[in-house]
């Protein structure tokens, strides 16, 4: 009989949606879609309180915490949408979620004819030893011709949004259409296989579910449009409020004697009317990140906020919302996560520059997302929401600059001439500068200890400026560029051992926003 209700619930509100859209399909065709963790001191932040005519009266604070925000080079982001980056420290791994995702400098993925691949996939890039990404790659083993994306990672578990055959959603002769919350457990230390666990009822239902984070053994975040949820039902996926994010809300859930508990809404004062995506807890628990678009007057698009409470055993009196002021803009902010460095990543998207000539292979299909792609067919529901005119990509906010590393292997001994084998790394360095623009850069060459001091200073600055005239031809003119010559000053190590020797004769590329 539940089962049944929720059908007829969830019908009932389709039915009457479709009559809303019915009678501005005129408006439709003609619309343009406008599209930090426990370190965290708050005794130390700059914060403006500002009172706003909101839908459902909250007053919000605002952080600025002025870093500088870096896209991702091309090694991550594409020409296509990449999002949700979930970071894995201590393998140097970052895992993200593409939609059409090809590939771009050394690898291509063709999936028109590949049966695990299509719409949303699972990929991952690893850090070489000077912490440069590499080219992304996908997760085979969990992608298929449905959606996909990786939301979190608890211990070995990935914590997954996808539209797998146990989903118990509804199905039309497109597939399932919504998604449901899966955990993918690593068999091995490798990526290539896996034991994927569907969540049970009354986890996962007939609506929409996505976005796991799991904080600790017996307690999990997610998102939902069911039933119970703040004001009335809009459909994720559905074209409301100028976007597709539909109404969805935060609610948790605790294993208690081997089960899910039924899930509890947060609550008024976290959910809106509107849609909450993405909610991430910091290690202590007592800070909770989230992006809505429901907090402020006339807002269409996600920013990140931030809610803090005293007892992380305590889910129902928060403090917020406060806004993260400096990643903010007039486009989606979600998926924001700060690792142990308190480097921030997130997604945002960006307004494209042209007009694709077929506005649906991003699944914004005017009335509802639709899995339309030229050549193949994707089934189920994206896990987040994309617009034709617009790109998701892949940032980091860091206190201060970048710091770009060269390693000692890009010159000869004793020589200041960079050796054609490491044509690679300069191509890494100006794609970053190139996608960046920064307005300064600091190139500063290092020596080790070996030899006279006044000759390794001389050495350290020739090879600076080998690489200021390397990436000169091809980047921005008006980047002001300062070269240093530091020799043996501030090493990296202890000049013990020729191997930390070598970690130190290296040239350090600083960008500044």
């Amino acid at each position: 009989m539940i089962r049944n209700g929720l059908v007829f619930f969830l019908l009932t509100s389709c039915l009457i949606s479709c009559q809303n859209y019915a009678k501005s399909s005129s408006e439709i065709e003609n619309d343009s879609i406008d599209y930090v963790d426990a370190k965290e001191n708050d005794s130390d932040l700059n914060k403006v309180v500002e009172e706003t005519n909101l839908p459902i009266n909250k007053s919000i604070e605002s952080i600025n915490f002025n870093r500088s925000i870096f896209k991702l080079s091309h090694h991550i982001n594409t020409i296509e949408n990449e999002s949700r980056p979930v970071i894995d420290l201590e393998n140097d791994l970052l895992f993200f979620t593409g939609l059409d995702r090809t590939g771009f400098f050394d690898f291509k993925l063709d999936f028109i004819i590949a049966e695990n691949a299509g719409g949303e996939d699972i990929f991952f890039s690893s850090k070489d030893r000077y912490g440069h990404w590499n080219d992304a790659r996908p997760i085979k083993f969990l992608n298929s011709n449905r959606h996909e994306s990786i939301s979190s990672i608890y211990n070995d578990e990935f914590l997954l949004t996808a539209n797998y055959k146990e989903n118990i959603g509804i199905v039309n002769k497109d597939g399932v259409n919504t998604s449901d919350i899966f955990i993918a457990k690593r068999v091995n230390s490798s990526l290539d296989e896996f034991q994927v666990i569907h969540f049970p009822e009354p986890v996962n239902s007939l609506f929409t579910e996505s976005d796991p984070y799991k904080f600790d053994d017996n307690t999990l975040l997610f998102v939902s449009d069911r039933p119970g949820h703040v004001g009335d039902y809009h459909k994720k996926g559905w074209k409301w409020n100028d976007s597709f994010w539909g109404n969805t809300d935060i609610w948790v859930t605790f294993k208690k004697n081997g089960y899910w508990t039924n899930p509890t809404n947060l609550g008024e004062l976290i959910n809106t009317p509107y849609a909450e995506r993405t909610p991430y807890l910091s290690k202590d628990g007592l800070s909770l990140y989230l992006s809505s678009n429901g907090y402020e007057s006339d807002q269409k698009s996600l920013n990140v906020y931030k809610f803090t409470r005293t007892n992380k055993n305590d889910w129902e009196n928060w403090n917020g919302p406060i806004k993260i002021e400096d990643i903010s803009t007039d486009a989606d902010e979600f998926g924001y996560i700060v690792d142990e460095d308190n480097t921030a990543y997130f997604t945002r998207a960006e307004k494209l520059g042209f007009t694709k000539s077929n506005p649906y292979n991003r699944g914004d299909g005017g009335v509802f997302e639709i899995n339309f792609r030229t050549g193949y067919t994707v089934l189920g529901l994206q896990a987040y929401s994309y617009s034709s005119d617009q790109q998701m990509e892949i940032y980091q906010a860091t206190a201060d600059s970048y710091d770009f590393l060269l390693p000692d292997i890009m010159f000869d001994f004793d020589s200041d001439r960079i050796n054609d084998s490491s044509k690679m790394v300069i191509d890494k360095l100006i794609d970053f500068i190139s996608i960046n623009s920064p307005n300064k850069l600091v190139i500063t060459g290092f020596t080790d200890n070996i030899g006279e001091t006044e000759y390794n200073n001389e050495l350290s600055l020739r090879r600076a400026r080998s690489i200021r005239n390397a990436i000169l031809p091809t980047i921005d003119q008006s980047i002001d560029i300062q070269v240093l010559g530091k020799g043996e000053l501030s090493p990296m190590n202890d000049n013990s051992n020729e191997e930390k020797r070598r970690a130190n004769r290296r040239v350090e590329v600083r960008l500044f926003n």
